[in-house]
């Protein structure tokens, strides 16, 4: 049996030059997990605003299935370094969350 070692595709070879994916790979100046409301659960991290007053932030967004992600996941989420953050009190669709809170922190950013 020949095992050859995993090669890389000229196409993922390519994109990982470009500046835009090079980001991807720095650490995030946060990670946030859009959650349900919970009950004793702040609304937003408290570093947010803090972030969102730098020239560039880097904010990964964990964005979940239709009523939110199981507490397993939410407690892994947590381990890796994702704080909980409430847009509101609706559930949001899957494919609506992420404009949502594009559009939320692009308005935060600008509230002094």
């Amino acid at each position: 049996m020949d095992v050859r070692p995993p090669t890389t595709s000229t196409i993922v070879t390519t994109l990982s030059q470009d500046p835009y994916y090079q980001i991807l790979q720095q650490p995030a100046d946060l990670r946030l997990q859009l959650s349900v409301p919970a009950a004793g659960q702040p609304a937003m991290p408290r570093s947010l605003p803090t972030v969102l007053t730098q020239q560039s932030p880097y904010i990964e967004l964990l964005i979940g299935p239709e009523g939110g992600l199981s507490v397993d996941e939410c407690q892994q989420a947590a381990k890796a370094g994702f704080e909980p953050w409430q847009i509101g009190s609706r559930v949001l669709r899957t494919e609506t969350a992420p404009v949502v809170a594009l559009a939320t922190l692009h308005a935060l950013s600008y509230y002094e």
